[in-house]
């Protein structure tokens, strides 16, 4: 008998889109359980379905063979479900430990028991390998390190079926690595393990089990031997995918934008967070910026476009130097999408309209 059992799960928004259809899912306990499809093939909404955040229209939910009704993240939790989202829900001020153990505090002659909690979650960090300081502030860590600081908050909630919504969307390829590892353990543990992507290689690495969902419809689960990655694209796609493109090479066409010599030292740290950074870009074509987080990366951006002035170095866009220009100025010259649109690039409560015509006033 399946751990977890969804059946006939429909979810239809007004007036009449229609996200899941029909859709049968179930999980074996202790199974790593891929869900993959392309962009808006109902993967979240399904597993949201399962976590209480939404309602669906028809269907059923059966876990350890009793029927329940989840219509809560916190009914979902007592039933021994958690998931971590791809934003992350966590309080950047606090540190690890207070994020962790928020809104399940251990208490002791109704005060928090804060040693008890720390003793708990060290607990849970080395059982599963974490490598995380409980007192280290949440501000301070990597992307990496504040997913592991999600998993560990269901952890410490002692939750049975761990929900991953598109884990490695902002992780390198160590990071990633380095997840997976974590994730064996849990399984090793007794766990259950969802994990949504649409990565077909890392859900063929991951997984026992993958079910394949297009519009909002489950094609079909397979077991995870033999299958292959151009087998499951075909199932997500309804045709046949072609893996390997080939590119026509072009001339090389004329540098429009150059950075000379770049260096920015941080008098706080008392060191250089870029040193001597050399680039050129041509008419055309596409440059990719590729290191593991905190090599610099962000801070190369924020000079580009204006945000950090550098200690040294020049940029030229068009044969112009734009190093003095201020970011209004450059806004006219360039455009930039930040890593983080809904902390820095977007007013969350603002329509669409306002966002779109915000410091570009007619």
């Amino acid at each position: 008998m399946s751990y977890v059992e969804m059946k006939d799960i429909y979810k239809v928004y007004p007036p009449d889109v229609v996200a899941l259809r029909g859709v049968n899912l179930s999980l074996q306990k202790g199974e790593i359980h891929s869900i993959v499809g392309e962009n808006g093939a109902g993967k979240s909404t399904l597993m949201k379905v399962l976590y209480g955040l939404v309602k669906p229209s028809r269907g059923r939910i059966v876990i350890n063979g009793t029927e329940q009704y989840i219509t809560s993240p916190s009914k979902a939790i007592d039933l021994g479900i958690g998931m971590v989202h791809q934003e992350f829900m966590l309080i950047p001020s606090f540190r690890v430990y207070e994020n962790v153990m928020l809104g399940s505090e251990i208490t002791r002659a109704g005060f928090i028991n804060e040693e008890r909690a720390k003793q708990e979650i060290n607990r849970i960090i080395e059982k599963y390998g974490f490598k995380l300081d409980p007192e280290e502030v949440t501000s301070k860590l990597s992307v990496s390190a504040q997913q592991k600081i999600e998993i560990v908050k269901q952890l410490f909630r002692q939750v049975s079926v761990l929900i991953l919504d598109e884990p490695t969307a902002v992780l390198t390829p160590q990071e990633t690595k380095e997840l997976f590892d974590e994730v064996r353990q849990l399984k090793a543990s007794g766990k259950t393990i969802v994990f949504i992507s649409h990565k077909l290689d890392e859900v063929l690495e991951i997984s026992d089990r993958i079910t394949v969902m297009r519009k909002g419809q489950e094609v079909g689960t397979v077991n995870n031997k033999g299958i292959t990655k151009k087998e499951l694209a075909k199932m997500m796609v309804g045709r046949d995918v072609v893996f390997r493109l080939k590119k026509k090479s072009h001339p090389a066409r004329n540098v429009i934008f150059q950075a000379s010599d770049i260096s920015v030292f941080s008098k706080k740290l008392q060191k250089h967070l870029l040193k001597s950074i050399n680039m050129e870009v041509r008419s055309g074509e596409i440059v990719g910026i590729a290191g593991i987080e905190g090599n610099g990366q962000l801070e190369l951006v924020r000079v580009i476009t204006g945000f950090i002035k550098p200690s040294s170095g020049k940029i030229l866009l068009e044969s112009k130097d734009i190093t003095d220009f201020s970011t209004r100025k450059r806004r006219y010259l360039m455009s930039y999408v930040p890593q983080d649109r809904k902390y820095v690039a977007l007013a969350l409560k603002a329509s669409i309209l306002e966002n779109i015509v915000m410091t570009h006033h007619l």
